[in-house]
């Protein structure tokens, strides 16, 4: 809990502003002046590998890729879904256990 005690007497307001918006914002702006110093070469590969992955799916056929790219968008969210519901769950109980602390 580094974050609850380094936010101790924040309102939730400065909390999200102080640990989501500014680090977004500063994110933001640091990708946009300094984002493109990869590597060519890894630009490259990557393009390539996007580009080849669009080839394979278009030669397997139109409405067949756009299944099986669905499919496997579905496949890789699906796990991550039950993570973000865990912390959904997590942040739930520490603002309630915030509250019934915070009422004394």
């Amino acid at each position: 809990m580094f974050i609850a005690q380094i936010s101790k007497g924040r309102t939730v307001r400065e909390f999200i502003i102080d640990v989501l918006l500014i680090p977004t914002l500063v994110t933001a702006v640091w990708m946009s002046t300094f984002g493109l110093t990869a590597p060519v070469v890894q630009r490259v590969f990557w393009a390539l590998a996007e580009g080849f992955l669009t080839i394979a799916l278009l030669y397997v056929g139109a409405a067949d890729a756009l299944s099986a790219l669905q499919a496997g968008s579905i496949a890789t969210a699906l796990p991550f879904t039950f993570i973000l519901l865990m912390i959904c769950f997590s942040l739930y109980r520490g603002l309630k256990s915030e509250l019934k602390m915070s009422s004394y």
